[in-house]
């Protein structure tokens, strides 16, 4: 199948790429919006699995597109783990709350 007709006859991926998108878009608000770290932290872990779906659907139909999104799987990685980090660094252990 040429790249160009990637959405004809792959609906469900196109459907669990969109669905990662807009987890994308979730998180920014709820990291430097909110402040929720943690929950920021779940966002990223739930957009490392979503990732992974994505790209198992892309290589059925397009490998060239699957291997596209490497980069984009070593940032996220990188992202969660920065994310984590400053979660870990975020707790206040005397009080027992996040700052």
């Amino acid at each position: 199948m040429p790249p160009w007709r990637f959405g004809v006859g792959a609906e469900p991926t196109m459907a669990l790429a969109l669905a990662h998108y807009l987890l994308n878009l979730s998180w920014a608000p709820v990291f430097f919006g909110l402040h929720w770290v943690g929950a920021a932290a779940a966002i990223n872990v739930g957009l490392l699995a979503s990732l992974a779906a994505v790209a198992t659907g892309f290589w059925s139909v397009s490998r060239t597109a699957a291997w596209l999104l490497l980069p984009y799987a070593f940032w996220l990685a990188f992202a969660t783990a920065l994310n984590f980090e400053i979660w870990r660094l975020s707790w206040n252990r005397r009080e027992g709350t996040v700052i």
